[in-house]
């Protein structure tokens, strides 16, 4: 589990992230001020996501799980979804890529799937 350490209070923010495998994966994260949320959009092989609102959880990649092989975890301190523009220079909110068997770790452990 890699946690991203590059984020910070910008309201939008672009970034790859290179897998273990060598490819990379393209992310954007904006905080959406009006309803007070992060968003994220990530392009990967024949997944291309825009917009998806982040919340706290294990892997919010789960249902797309049969297209890319990595997920992401968000953790937060306090266990809400990342609501402030500061979320993630405060430490109140961590994201994580998790790849591998760590993806199947969060099936079979926190989800209780195969």
């Amino acid at each position: 589990m890699n946690q991203i350490t590059t984020l910070t209070d910008d309201a939008d923010q672009r970034m790859f992230y290179t897998l273990a495998d060598g490819s990379a994966v393209q992310m954007e994260f904006v905080y959406r001020p009006a309803i007070q949320r992060w968003s994220v959009s990530l392009s990967y092989g024949s997944l291309s996501l825009s917009g998806y609102l982040l919340c706290a959880g294990p892997n919010v990649l789960r249902q797309w799980r049969n297209l890319v092989p990595f997920g992401m975890a968000v953790a937060s301190l306090d266990g809400q979804d990342p609501v402030a523009i500061d979320d993630f220079t405060t430490g109140r909110v961590q994201v994580f890529m998790i790849e591998g068997q760590e993806v199947e770790d969060v099936e079979s452990q926190v989800i209780g799937a195969p």
